[in-house]
């Protein structure tokens, strides 16, 4: 049993039947119905309607231009509701590490506004992209669900509905970026494969953090912050997940009608 001590300073090792729960619980994102609508169908095979699929990358990537600002300030709000020392100090790193530090060329944001900038648009043009309606309401909600719900449930939401997401999603859209930006948008090839950090970043990022956020939880439920069984802790990091999964699922429904309309 580690003591209070250890606990604070993070010297434990997340043990076999946590980890466990927490892969189990982590099944949901392959086996979510997102991945069978038309969005994701289409990036899965970008040269069957390289129009439409390049429609689909560029918006997306404009309403990742919100996204990739508002992520920070959903792990901001776990911060802020974790006691554990350890937990809360590998939070902090996350939402840094996103934001740019210690490398500001790495800032998952403004590797999105690089990106928008290889597409074509404008500083001002970027500053000006409208949010659509999901994209307001996946960043209200997660704003939300992240500082009122049950503690479990917020890192279940960003642990798993968001990071573990983010690897198979990001490198369908990085895919269908490479097919699709020359022969549709006519981009050189040199600024396409120079241009895909916004992708390979999040990524690599992301892999990390998704094993971070198990570490997170497992700190957060020896300190007694999360449901004292194995069985709860599993429903309620799964619920959380499966709330932010729904919501990107419409968030990808809202891209896709951007994108034929």
């Amino acid at each position: 049993m580690p003591s209070e001590t250890d606990l604070a300073r993070g010297d434990v090792k997340v043990e076999d039947r946590f980890h466990l729960g927490w892969t189990d619980a982590s099944k949901i994102v392959e086996g979510h119905p997102l991945w069978n609508d038309p969005f994701m169908e289409c990036l899965a095979e970008p040269e069957e309607d390289p129009s439409l699929t390049w429609s689909l990358v560029e918006n997306w990537a404009r309403q990742m231009y919100h996204g990739s600002l508002a992520f920070p300030r959903y792990v901001g709000n776990l911060i802020a509701r974790v006691n554990n020392h350890a937990a809360g100090r590998l939070l902090a790193i996350n939402a840094a590490v996103e934001r740019g530090y210690p490398d500001e060329s790495r800032s998952h944001f403004l590797l999105a506004v690089d990106l928008l900038r290889t597409m074509g648009l404008t500083d001002q043009e970027i500053v000006s992209i409208p949010k659509h309606p999901s994209s307001s309401k996946y960043i209200v909600d997660h704003l939300f669900y992240t500082m009122h719900t049950d503690l479990a449930n917020a890192i279940g939401c960003l642990g798993i509905g968001i990071e573990a997401l983010t690897t198979k999603e990001f490198s369908y859209l990085g895919n269908a970026f490479v097919k699709t930006a020359s022969n549709v948008k006519g981009l050189p090839w040199e600024e396409v494969y120079k241009s895909q950090g916004y992708f390979t970043e999040n990524i690599m990022a992301d892999k990390q953090h998704t094993t971070e956020f198990e570490e997170i939880a497992y700190l957060a439920w020896k300190s007694g912050e999360l449901p004292d069984t194995m069985q709860r802790f599993i429903d309620k990091i799964e619920e959380g997940a499966r709330y932010s999964l729904n919501s990107r699922q419409k968030f990808f429904q809202g891209v896709y009608d951007l994108a034929v309309r």
